[in-house]
Order: structure tokens, then sequence, then C-alpha cells
């Protein structure tokens, strides 16, 4: 039994011995051998570039220190290097920092690289993919570009819509980009740029832009997407910064089309109602409701003559608006002016001069917000002797009953287009 202890405890020794001698730095003590290697290099790499050199050195301050920290004759040398050290680790950290910054810069201008080559090729589906890859990153150079794109890209997306044939293929991406840059311009971001956009869309102001990306939004939500409640109230906030758009007939003409549709839905209600006799004792009320769908389409109608004489008040003075845009406009106006005023007494109010007059002042008012339902018009008598064939005395035959009159068709949305 004792010779196989005196065995097995032999080799131990020999495997303790081996791991020694295969790791000797974990057996190193402070003596002047190993504290001169470790001096040494510490003091070949404290001072370099590179991360890989700088990190020797700070594993050999610390071997050194953890070695010879309680040597009171070390004292001296053990505070340089745990002074030393952790301003070595800083310069680790900013060399690391600043190698994946530039990594970070050299991939934004590859990315930017990419987007520039396809918008100069026109190459529009590259470019919204290539814009969307730009603004999935982080800004990283010192010129602030993200809002810029955002515009650009809604801008650009808007146009290919209003192109004909139109190209729908971006429109969600267009009214994203558009609603991100307004929020960022809401809460106080300006353009990295300082032209509000960029390439060909550079709408130089805030206020431009601003008048520009709510257009957009308008035109997408009411044409393309057909939801023209929305986009007719962005239609109205467009025209409500100094901006390009507050001087953009397409607009108004469009408020003009969505405001007659209102009165016509108000027709059909009221010419479905039963004005004679036969409807006994609900003759009356419904003769009271025609009254009142007309009150409401009569002051629609007055919203819509409001909006086609801002537009030909803008075309008058547009170098691109041709004679024929500016003649159905006027066309469109006389028919909705003949709607309007359809009592004997009125006929003075729908003459080309009263007309012209009307477009001439139309600006100096403000534009009535969409938002609001507009007014009633006084339409109904002081008598009301019926008749048996459900007109009403002193109402023209086509307003509460007739069915003769419409609200004029609609003129072309661009001028000359």
């Amino acid at each position: 039994m004792k010779s196989y202890l005196r065995v097995l405890t032999v080799g131990l020794f020999a495997l303790l011995f081996t791991v020694a001698v295969a790791s000797p730095a974990f057996a190193q003590e402070c003596d002047q051998e190993t504290k001169t290697a470790l001096y040494q290099t510490y003091l070949d790499n404290y001072n370099s570039n590179n991360v890989a050199d700088l990190q020797k050195a700070v594993d050999a301050a610390k071997e050194y220190i953890r070695l010879c920290g309680d040597k009171p004759e070390e004292e001296q040398l053990v505070t340089y290097f745990k002074d030393g050290y952790p301003k070595i680790e800083q310069r680790i950290i900013d060399i690391k920092e600043a190698i994946a910054a530039q990594e970070a810069l050299d991939a934004e201008k590859k990315r930017l690289a990419t987007f520039d080559a396809a918008y100069k090729a026109k190459n529009w589906a590259q470019v919204f993919a290539a814009g969307e890859e730009v603004l999935n990153h982080p800004e990283v150079g010192k010129q602030k570009f993200h809002l810029d794109m955002r515009i650009l890209l809604a801008s650009r997306g808007s146009v290919l819509a209003e192109s004909n044939p139109p190209i729908n293929d971006f429109n969600q991406q267009t009214l994203k980009y558009a609603q991100e840059a307004i929020s960022r311009i809401s809460a106080g971001e300006t353009s990295g740029t300082g032209n509000w956009g960029a390439y060909d869309f550079s709408w130089k102001t805030k206020e431009n832009a601003l008048g520009q990306l709510n257009y957009a939004i308008g035109y997408i939500k009411y044409h393309p997407q057909s939801r023209k409640d929305d986009g007719i109230a962005y239609y109205y906030k467009a025209t409500q910064f100094d901006s390009d758009t507050k001087k953009y007939s397409p607009i108004y003409v469009t408020l003009g089309e969505w405001y007659q549709e209102k009165a016509r839905e108000l027709g059909i209600k009221r010419e479905a109602l039963d004005l004679s006799e036969a409807a006994g004792e609900q003759q009356q009320p419904n003769i009271d409701k025609a009254y009142e769908y007309l009150a409401m389409e009569k002051a629609y109608v007055e919203r819509a003559m409001d909006a086609y004489a801002r537009a030909l008040s803008i075309a008058k003075t547009d170098k691109g608006a041709t004679e024929e845009f500016k003649a159905g406009l006027f066309e469109q106006l006389k028919n909705l002016f003949a709607f309007r005023y359809s009592e004997p007494t009125e006929e003075g109010k729908k003459t080309d001069a009263s007309i012209n007059s009307y477009v001439a002042s139309v600006s100096s008012n403000s534009l009535p917000n969409p938002a609001n339902e507009p007014a009633p018009v006084q339409v109904r008598p002081a008598a009301t002797d019926k008749t048996t064939d459900g007109s009403t005395e002193g109402t023209s035959s086509d307003t509460t009953g007739g069915r003769s009159r419409t609200v004029g068709t609609t003129a072309s949305k661009k001028a000359g287009n």
C-alpha cells in the first residue's frame, strides 16, 4: 500500500511539473527576468496605433501589477502601470470606434452611390429600393440627409403617379415618406442640404416643401386610391403654406369636383322624394326635406364656384395654361352660377360680367376649409302654395322637384393636359 501511495505521489508531482513547464506564465514570480520581459513588452507596444499591440501592452501592465503589486520596492512602477493601462484601454476603444465609424461611412457612401446611379438612370424601382436601404441605416456623415431623401422620394413618387400613363407602383412608399417628412419637419428637423429636398426636387424653403408634401399625399389619396375625403383634407393643407402649391390650379379644380359630388349626392336624395299629392300625409314633410336638400345643394355649389373661380384666376396668369383649359373652367362656372342663381329675380347674378367680377375678387377671401360644412342657402319662399305637379310656387320648376337641371360637368384637371 505504501509503495502504491509513493507511486501515486510521484505521478502527481510529475503532472504538476508538466503543467508548469507547459504554462510558465502561471508560475511566474516577481523576479528580475519576468519584470524585464513585461516592462519591455509594455514599452514596445503602448504607443502603437494597432489594437492588437496595444492590448499586449495592457496585458503586460496588468500582469506586472498582479505579480509585483504587493512588493513595496515595486510601488513606483506598479503605480505607473496602474495609471497607464486604463488610458491605453480607452485608446483601444477609440480606435475600434473610429474603425467602425469609417466602415459605416464607407458603407453609406456605397449605398448613396447606388442610389445616385439609379436616379441618374431613371430606374425608379431601383431608386425606391436603394432609397429604402439608405433610410434603413442611421446617418453617419456630418451632413444629415434623411429628411431631404424623404422629401425627394415623396416628390418623385407623386410625379410618377401623375404621369401619363400613371405609375402607381410606389404610392405606398410615397405616402409613407411624405408623412414621415411632415412629422420630422413639425418636430423641428431642418434640411441637411439646405435645399429642402435633392436632385430635381429641391423646394428651397420649408413652407414650399410642406406644401408639396401635402399635395403629394392629397393627390394619391384622392385619385389613385379614391379616398377622396382624405385627399381633399391634404389638398386644403397644401394651400395653407407659402408654397407653389398655393397657386396650383389643379388643386382648386379637384376641390370644385369634390364639392360638386357632394351637391349631386344631395340632388339624388331630393329627386327621390315624392312631392305629389299621391304622397298623402307625407307630401308636406317631403317638400320640407326637399327644401333642406336644395339649400345644402346650393351651399356646396357655392363652394364649387369658389374653387373653380380660384382655378381660373390662377390660370389667367399661368403661361402654361391653355385657352381651352381656361374656357372649360369658365363654362363650368356658368353652369354652377346657373344652378345657384336659378330664380327669375337672380338673372343678373349669372351673367358673364358677374362671373368675371366674381373671379377677379375671389382671392381676396380665405379659402373655405372643406372640413367645415357650408351654411345652407336660403331657398324657401315666404309662401308655398302647393301645385299638383309637385313643384312649389316661388321657386323655379327645376329646384325641389325638377329633374332637368344638373350641376355641370367637370373641367379638365390639368392646365392644357
